[in-house]
């Protein structure tokens, strides 16, 4: 019996890409559905308009959402009957599947649950950047699940997950590649960081920002 491993590296290496490039996610909480149009050829449909494409959600299979083709066009059927923040995780969750290439009609269930704890890590990582909460979590903000609920607009069981996730970290075995990708993204996000907790401007912060600065000189 072949033995799947979630490859985490790949998910967070994608997840990081659209984080790095998306000009929808500008900030936090960002429009999912933008985001998803500016990426991708995806359309988000709630499940209540599935009829108009000919489509049986009780069919496939799912109470939240699901993505499928019909007629050559990718779209992602929503429940727009749940929370707003559970309709977020999951067509994110959905779109991780088609980022990762993932086999939806894979009758093997070790392969099914690598596939489904990828996706959640892919919509997690992008609702809620590690890189992101690390630099709050330096800077001396307190990271729990009420503050993750209404920063990143993520539900309860979102929001205890990441917080699990991110208890399991271990920085020191991160590539330079990665730590290239945390700079360039708290970079980018430098203007909500200081929205929620403006950094001290002290003699260190100084000192840690020209070595930045000097590793960055180097990347090009």
């Amino acid at each position: 019996m072949e033995i799947y491993k979630p490859n985490f590296k790949q998910v967070y290496k994608l997840a990081n890409e659209i984080l790095l490039t998306s000009n929808a996610i500008s900030n936090f909480p960002f429009s999912v559905t933008k985001m998803i149009a500016e990426m991708t050829d995806i359309e988000c449909r709630s499940f209540k308009r599935a009829a108009e494409y000919g489509g049986n959600i009780k069919a496939l299979g799912s109470k939240s959402a699901v993505i499928t083709d019909y007629n050559g066009r990718c779209i992602i059927f929503y429940n727009e009957s749940e929370i707003k923040e559970r309709v977020r995780f999951s067509l994110l969750h959905e779109l991780g599947h088609y980022i990762l290439e993932h086999d939806l009609d894979t009758k093997d269930l070790k392969l099914y649950d690598k596939q489904e704890i990828e996706a959640n890590c892919f919509a997690a990582q992008l609702l809620m950047p590690e890189q992101i909460l690390l630099e709050l979590q330096h800077r001396g903000k307190r990271i729990d699940s009420s503050f993750l609920m209404s920063s990143f607009r993520v539900s309860k069981e979102a929001a205890s997950k990441r917080l699990d996730t991110m208890h399991k970290l271990n920085m020191d075995f991160r590539s330079k590649d990665e730590r290239d990708f945390d700079d360039w993204l708290t970079m980018k996000h430098s203007e909500f960081l200081e929205s929620v907790l403006p950094r001290k401007k002290s003699i260190d912060w100084f000192e840690e920002e020209y070595d930045r600065q000097r590793e960055r000189d180097n990347w090009f």
